[in-house]
């Protein structure tokens, strides 16, 4: 379970928190330089204000390399989420390494980018079946096709699909099958 959702935060409030890492970084600097003219005074606070001062550089230079790679990731997503669409929107469905060849990325990152944005929920309208992405409505014309049969009636010789194991009305000449 996650107590602070990091990430969301440097999503929703990223002017703010780029802000935030260059009031540490300007922190770190006064602290430094305090703590440097303490000691040259020979006092013993410098060492502690020296530290202060490394202390929210190296917090600044974390949280602005955390927030790079949150946006780069993002960017990934989003680079994801539209070659998806835009393929699935004409062949419903596609491998990962086809994926992973439409956006020039290595494919076990790809499936990795491809994950995530499933647990973050932007994939919603696609299912994920072994190396394949494929949409859910896809999936529901495959499950129909799978669940049905071509039945010929044998009084009017009418072919038409129906789904299998059920009693069906033959639409050409209204009389009752069994498919």
């Amino acid at each position: 379970m996650k107590f602070y959702d990091i990430e969301g935060i440097i999503e929703r409030h990223s002017k703010a928190f780029k802000y935030f890492i260059i009031f540490l970084a300007v922190l770190g600097g006064i602290f430094f330089l305090t703590g440097i003219i303490l000691c040259a005074l020979s006092n013993y606070f410098g060492i502690l204000f020296i530290f202060l001062g490394l202390a929210s550089f190296t917090s600044a230079g974390f949280l602005y390399y955390y927030a790079k790679s949150v946006k780069q990731n993002n960017d990934r997503i989003n680079q994801i989420l539209y070659a998806l669409t835009e393929t699935l929107e004409q062949t419903e469905c596609i491998t990962i390494k086809e994926l992973a060849k439409k956006i020039n990325l290595a494919e076990n990152k790809t499936r990795g980018y491809v994950d995530l944005a499933y647990r973050k929920g932007l994939l919603d309208n696609y299912v994920r079946i072994g190396e394949y992405v494929k949409s859910k409505n896809f999936v529901a014309k495959e499950e129909e096709r799978k669940n049905s049969v071509a039945v010929k009636c044998p009084y009017c010789g009418a072919t038409f699909t129906a789904k299998k194991n059920t009693v069906h009305i033959c639409p050409y000449c209204s009389n009752a099958l069994n498919a």
